[in-house]
């Protein structure tokens, strides 16, 4: 399992070198808790492992794939149309970003898959939204790595 923490630290260092037009710092967590007044003022991105599977590919190798999930998070009101966009604005650059992105220092990932989580189809909690007043933006990255057995 340490390469999946070594995808996630390199999905956070990419996320760190690169401008999404809004200044935070991408964190590794285990699970992406944050309380509301850990987001009032800044948006907080977490990232965290999320699921993994594991096939032969041939006599020889096998192929595994690393679920990451990259979770953005700010208190908003959600009356509030113009933070709302600006919030899936930097959600879609990050989900664009890694669309076309190779990590570094991991040739042996394929371009990630890119895709929503249940719960968050639109990229986004609904349920936070109204019962937290917390915009949740969750993109799930699929890495798939094949290597010798």
């Amino acid at each position: 399992m340490a390469r999946h923490l070594d995808i996630v630290d390199a999905v956070v260092a990419a996320l760190n070198g690169h401008s999404f037009g809004v200044s935070f710092t991408a964190v590794r967590r285990p699970l992406p808790l944050v309380t509301l007044e850990e987001c009032q003022s800044s948006l907080v991105v977490t990232v965290a492992p999320s699921t993994f599977a594991t096939e032969v590919a041939d006599r020889s190798r096998r192929r595994s794939s690393y679920g990451v999930d990259v979770v953005l998070q700010k208190a908003v009101d959600p009356t509030s149309d113009t933070a709302f966009e600006a919030l899936f604005d930097v959600l879609e650059a990050v989900t664009d970003f890694f669309a076309m992105t190779r990590l570094d220092g991991l040739q042996a990932a394929q371009p990630p898959d890119v895709a929503m989580v249940p719960g968050a189809e639109a990229g986004y909690a609904y349920q936070h939204l109204d019962e937290q007043r917390k915009f949740t933006g969750i993109v799930r990255l699929t890495f798939d790595v094949t290597e010798a057995r």
